[in-house]
This record gives structure tokens, C-alpha cells and sequence, in this order.
């Protein structure tokens, strides 16, 4: 496993009584704190069905599909229209009647392709760092309202970065910044995850809220059903003709 010169052994006092701690023994932690390697790789499907709020003056259902082998099927529903945005394990696609007013399905490229691989790491972009071969570099504790954080600069294979914190005592994720490209400018987003709940004995948040930089508010999802395991067909994540 090819591994980061970031993983270097850092001062970190108020992590535990140990003087010292290693970004890898951080990511250990997270792991752990998620529910282990045994159970994040027993999660094998995942059907997440999801209410977004803040995009309009209702609530739009959102339902996410997808598996371990690379598969990936977003459908937003809005006042009967449907979105979808697709992986089929080689190439994306999408239906996009509210962006292109079209109904017939487009090839995923640039920047969007980019947000959907970004979207589907199916772990979770901490998990398996190194063989994915993306790199962290630890910034230090920092003190949010939720309390003291590591601050992990995190930097993709593409190249796209983030800044993430984990909460100093269990480890999960719970503030991430990152700047995208969105309608031909760049758009800072933090992102709040919380209300972790156990499934299948692993964590996922259930209530995430997504505020762009300098807005007054942002758009909040909050997790109404996770199916694990669930038989998926193949055929959904297949572009049609």
C-alpha cells in the first residue's frame, strides 16, 4: 500500500496521554469509531432514501443507490419530475430535465463527472486513504461549537481538497470545507454532519446540512430510511438508450 509522506509522526498532546500520534493512528480511530473494517466492508449495497429541504418551498425526496463495485443511482424528485445522476461502473450519466429541460439521457464530463466520483466513495473518502491514493495532512486541534476537532487537510487523486475535523473524543466526522467548481465560479461549502446512528454496525449521519460560504442559510438532508444489503439491480444504473 503506497503510503503519504504526510504520515509522519505529530505532537498532538490532547489526543491521549502518548506524546506523540500518527495521522494513521488518527484514521485508525475514525475507523474504529465508524464501526470497525469488518463491518464498513460487510456493507456491501446501500438504498438511502433522504428529505432536502431548503431548495425550494417543500420538501424534495432523495434517493441515493449504490454498491460496493462502483455502481450509482441518485434520483431527485421535484413535483413529479425526476433527476437522475448515474454511474454504471465505467462512465456517468444523467437526466437533467431542470438543467438541459431534456429528458434524454447525457455522458457525465469534467467537474460534474469529478462531483459524482467525489459523491460515491462508498466508505467514505477517510477510509482506505492510502490505497485510494489520496493523502492527509494534520493541521492541529481546532475548537468548534461542538467542541475541540482534528483538523485533517485531506487531498483527493484528482487533486480536489478538503479541509475535514473530526471530533477530538469519537472520531467522526463533524464540519468539512471544501471549494468546488458550481455555475462557472468557485463555491465554498461547509458541510455539518450529525446525528450519527448505527446501522448494520456502522455510523452514518442521518442530518447533514450544506451552507455555502457568506450565505444566511443553507440546504439540510436529513436521512429517513438506510437499506443495507438490499438486492439491486444492475439494469437501474445502466444509461438507456
Amino acid at each position: 500500500m503506497h503510503r503519504s509522506p504526510a504520515l509522519n509522526l505529530l505532537t498532538i498532546p490532547a489526543l491521549t496521554s502518548s506524546p506523540t500520534v500518527s495521522v494513521d493512528q488518527i484514521l485508525s480511530k475514525h475507523v474504529q469509531a465508524l464501526g470497525g473494517s469488518a463491518a464498513i466492508k460487510a456493507l456491501q449495497t446501500l438504498r438511502t432514501t433522504s428529505t432536502l429541504r431548503g431548495l425550494a418551498p417543500f420538501d424534495i425526496p432523495v434517493v441515493v443507490e449504490q454498491t460496493r463495485a462502483g455502481l450509482y443511482r441518485r434520483e431527485v424528485t421535484i413535483q413529479g419530475t425526476i433527476q437522475i445522476t448515474a454511474f454504471d461502473g465505467k462512465a456517468g450519466w444523467k437526466i437533467d430535465p431542470f438543467g438541459s429541460g431534456s429528458t434524454k439521457p447525457e455522458a457525465l464530463q469534467g467537474e460534474e463527472l469529478k462531483d459524482l466520483q467525489e459523491q460515491m466513495d462508498f466508505d467514505g473518502d477517510l477510509v482506505d486513504v492510502g490505497a485510494k491514493g489520496h493523502t492527509v495532512v494534520y493541521e492541529g486541534l481546532e475548537k468548534l461549537p461542538t467542541g475541540p476537532a482534528h483538523k485533517l487537510h485531506l487531498t483527493l487523486q484528482n487533486g480536489r481538497q478538503s479541509t475535514i475535523f473530526l471530533d477530538a473524543t469519537c472520531f467522526l466526522e463533524v464540519r468539512r470545507v471544501q471549494t468546488r467548481p458550481q455555475g462557472g465560479q468557485e463555491i465554498t461549502l461547509e458541510i455539518i454532519s450529525s446525528d450519527y446512528r448505527v446501522t448494520r454496525g456502522v455510523k452514518i449521519p442521518f442530518a447533514v446540512t450544506l451552507t455555502p460560504k457568506g450565505a444566511a442559510q443553507g440546504l439540510s438532508i436529513r436521512v429517513d430510511k438506510v437499506e443495507v444489503n438490499a438486492p439491486l439491480a444492475q439494469e437501474r444504473f445502466i444509461r438507456p438508450a
